[in-house]
């Protein structure tokens, strides 16, 4: 195993190695939301026959309650929803469509006609599929929705006080959530207050090198100097709380990482 201190002696090299993190390779989260059992089974078949979502992983709901439970604790990639499953039939406005379900996710709405997709709810969805015309949209549809999800795969959308923003993956240094309404972004050169809790946010960054050190503090790998007895400390000065507990799960993904990255 190569010698801890040498990895660390130089931790932006990795950064300055490539203009983006390392390519995040894991299935395509595809989450299907409609009432009707016909449509799921038609649908789920046809994404099944298309080669770029043939390895996805694929989950039905038949209600919005489930669905928007689960998206909660673990947000879907692309989602294919049916408007009038999700609000039970009660005209779900397009406001509720945003807070409801994660801005990353890529929102595909599956109508009966092209009347019952509002103008509102257009604006927060990618796009939207026809029921009666599955087969013939979904091919173009889901290769637009992949080509935007490439594109946003090292951005991550904070939903600020003020307005949403979305930022470089590669420019966040460390989050920290004291708060359990609040975590604060913080970047080298400034830092953004967001809405939510540290879980979302570490299920979205792990894979792209973030290290949950503490109950309190999520670290990008890329940006650690040291790690201490019970601090660690980034290539900006920051000293970070970390769980004495953590320590030697931290040096090892640490070495791991570096590890992996560096050669």
């Amino acid at each position: 195993m190569p010698e801890f201190s040498k990895l660390i002696r130089n931790p932006l090299q990795v950064l300055n190695s490539t203009s983006t993190l390392p390519r995040v390779d894991k299935p395509v989260r595809v989450a299907l939301c409609d009432g009707e059992y016909d449509t799921r089974m038609r649908l789920s078949k046809a994404i099944s026959a298309n080669g770029t979502l043939s390895d996805a992983e694929v989950t039905e709901f038949s209600d919005g309650d489930t669905f928007l439970n689960r998206h909660a604790e673990f947000p879907f990639d692309i989602v294919f929803l049916d408007i009038q499953t999700v609000d039970g039939g009660k005209g779900l406005q397009g406001s509720y469509l945003h807070n409801a379900c994660d801005t990353n996710a890529i929102i595909i709405l599956l109508v009966g006609s092209k009347q019952r997709c509002s103008k509102t709810t257009n604006i927060m969805a990618f796009d939207y599929i026809m029921k009666s015309g599955i087969d013939e949209m979904i091919s173009d549809v889901v290769s637009r929705a992949i080509r935007k999800l490439r594109e946003q795969q090292y951005m991550v959308h904070l939903e600020l006080k003020a307005s949403p923003c979305t930022l470089d993956i590669s420019k966040i240094v460390y989050l920290e959530g004291r708060d359990y309404r609040y975590i604060t972004v913080f970047t080298k050169d400034t830092h953004y207050r967001c809405i939510g809790r540290l879980g979302k946010y570490e299920h979205r960054l792990v894979p792209h090198g973030f290290l949950r050190c503490h109950h309190d503090v999520l670290v990008n790998m890329n940006y650690i100097r040291n790690i201490g007895n019970i601090e660690i400390t980034t290539v900006y000065d920051h000293i970070l709380y970390m769980d004495v507990n953590k320590r030697q799960e931290c040096l090892k993904s640490l070495n791991v990482y570096l590890t992996k990255h560096l050669t």
